[in-house]
């Protein structure tokens, strides 16, 4: 089965964001799209003339990004100009109802089609992204599967039992030109990518819901820049990165140290990493909470 690799699509998409391609616009219509969940919603179109009415995987024109179109209120279809007939999915369940095992896709929030003198594009307010679903390692991926085929060693089995929910982004060596100049020009756009897919992909809540990054650059300096790079874009994702070293490192190049003699003892750490991570936002969330309810003679300076 030939698989379509994400390549460029995330600037394409990046392209059709509203706020992109018409800032203008977005104080003019009304916004429905913030912190969509894995479990909020949404009212998909499906198409007609299929007798399941699945679905529509819909594009205006040559010219716009193919996508299935989700309304996080009814009223927002009238901004596409005309009828569809809608499904109420729960955003999660509809991600793994589209998955294939061919490429990665995306759902439309909230679109507006915008009629152009010679085509026509759909603009969102945000986008959803839907990882591809490959067959051999069972996992779901963001990338290439022939890149991710060490994900054999973890079994679906294991990740059920102990309540762990990942998505995978792989990037190797494999497909990287030798000269340093095209290899760091592609690495930078390898993170943009990563950083434009991480906080649309949405996550079952589990024990742990994470993005793993398995990085084999067989330059443990390459990694380490890929890393610090990413964090730029975004401090705020859980994200992990494992290394060719066989590391797993945070965002903040700290190791997470774990026991490779069973998968108990790689997937209990990075459990207690993330009940963590959550604990301290959750405290640090509170804390600026109670700083906003105080009067200014009040608060701490």
């Amino acid at each position: 089965m030939e698989v379509q690799s994400s390549g460029q699509l995330w600037s394409q998409y990046k392209k059709h964001l509203l706020q992109s391609s018409l800032p203008s616009l977005m104080d003019e219509v009304d916004m429905g799209s913030a912190q969509l969940s894995f479990y909020d919603l949404v009212h998909v179109a499906v198409d007609e003339k299929d007798e399941h009415e699945e679905p529509l995987y819909y594009a205006a024109s040559n010219e716009d990004t193919k996508a299935y179109l989700a309304f996080t209120d009814l009223k927002m279809i009238e901004r596409m100009g005309e009828g569809y007939k809608t499904k109420t999915y729960m955003l999660g369940e509809l991600v793994r109802f589209i998955q294939d095992a061919r490429k990665v896709k995306a759902i439309k929030i909230n679109p507006i089609k915008i009629n152009g003198v010679q085509s026509s594009v759909t603009l969102a307010e945000d986008f959803v992204i839907v990882p591809l679903f490959d067959e051999v390692t069972k996992k779901s991926l963001l990338t290439d599967p022939e890149e991710a085929l060490a994900l054999l060693a973890i079994h679906p089995e294991d990740q059920t039992r102990l309540g762990i929910e990942f998505v995978f982004y792989c990037l190797t060596s494999k497909n990287l030109p030798d000269d340093k100049e095209e290899r760091e020009l592609i690495l930078r756009q390898r993170v943009e990518e990563l950083a434009f897919f991480a906080p649309r992909v949405p996550l079952r809540k589990g024990s742990a819901s994470l993005l793993c990054v398995l990085l084999n650059l067989e330059n443990s300096m390459e990694e380490a820049a890929f890393i610090r790079n990413y964090r730029t874009f975004d401090k705020h994702a859980d994200l992990i990165f494992v290394t060719s070293a066989l590391e797993i490192l945070t965002g903040e190049l700290e190791k997470i140290s774990y026991d490779g003699e069973h998968i108990d003892g790689i997937f209990g750490p990075l459990i207690e990493w993330q009940k963590i991570r959550q604990q301290k936002a959750q405290s640090l969330n509170f804390l600026y909470q109670t700083q906003s309810n105080l009067r200014p003679w009040q608060q701490r300076v």
